[in-house]
């Protein structure tokens, strides 16, 4: 096993032995760019290095370093191309220093500096994940061979979704779509799915439109109730604020049992108040006085 170091732009090798035995990577200061490929199939690859000189990394840089598990982008980085983490199955987190202009992270996710643009999930990440309500735009390839994503919750403040961003998500079951408008989307943006043995959850007066609209009407479609909530058979019962960031509130006191999205009970209690900062983010299921269900989503 060995390390790479990059000392000058035009040290970079366009193409590495499948059979590389690198397994770091470390960027000398005064490199500004990091070329198309540069890093592409180092799957031995756990580290990498990239220091605050670095403005550009181009397009599947780290193509298929399939050991990598996290990366940190510098301060000084102003340009990502497409693809640039495609194929690194073990990626579970893309961190952004916090001062950098152009990019941000959460939660191990890229996005634009004001989060309004979902870049990048990476590949390895696992289980539940609600998308910040600050997002307006999936970017293509955004989701891209998440193979291993089991729902995903869309917030209503999401307008566009672009080519093959779910593409590959084989084991998505559940997509969560708040918003009562379907997107209009093209047919590849869940590529190589099968979208007919996944449950999409639209708000329930918004069913029959979802069962009306290209791409969508393909998912087992079902009616949710989100957001603020009044029913015939509890007129004071009401929920809020969902999705939360922690707890959420009833204005009457009852029992409460919590389930997460698969079924599996969680905690019960009683009053007019259930606290869920304590669960990672996702779906929760609240069954109220042993009746009415209730989903939250926990960002």
């Amino acid at each position: 096993m060995c390390d790479y170091t990059l000392q000058t732009w035009w040290d970079w090798p366009p193409w590495f032995s499948w059979e590389s035995t690198i397994t770091a990577i470390v960027i000398e200061n005064g490199i500004t760019r990091i070329g198309d490929f540069a890093f592409f199939v180092l799957h031995s690859a756990t580290s990498v290095s990239i220091p605050n000189s670095v403005t550009s990394i181009g397009k599947g840089s780290f193509g298929s370093c399939e050991s990598l598990p996290s990366i940190t982008l510098p301060n000084s980085i102003t340009s990502i191309g497409g693809s640039v983490f495609a194929g690194c199955a073990n990626l579970t987190s893309i961190d952004v220093e916090s001062e950098n202009n152009s990019y941000a992270s959460e939660d191990g996710v890229l996005f634009d500096k004001n989060k309004i643009t979902l870049i990048c999930c990476p590949e390895g990440k696992t289980g539940d994940y609600v998308i910040p309500n600050s997002v307006k735009t999936i970017g293509s390839w955004a989701f891209y061979y998440c193979e291993n994503l089991t729902s995903i919750t869309i917030p209503n403040s999401v307008k566009s979704i672009e080519d093959k961003a779910f593409g590959y998500c084989k084991k998505l079951k559940l997509i969560t779509n708040l918003n009562p408008i379907p997107i209009v989307i093209d047919s590849d943006v869940f590529y190589e799915m099968n979208i007919k043995e996944c449950t999409l959850e639209v708000p329930i007066n918004s069913v029959d439109a979802y069962r009306n609209a290209a791409v969508w009407k393909e998912f087992n479609i079902v009616g949710v109730e989100v957001g603020i909530e009044e029913t015939d058979y509890y007129p004071s019962l009401r929920i809020y604020p969902n999705p939360t960031i922690g707890k959420v509130y009833l204005e009457t006191e009852s029992s409460i049992k919590v389930y997460d999205v698969r079924g599996v009970f969680l905690m019960e209690t009683f009053g007019n108040q259930v606290d869920l900062s304590v669960y990672p983010q996702g779906v929760y299921l609240l069954q109220v006085n042993g009746g009415r269900w209730i989903k939250v989503v926990r960002q």
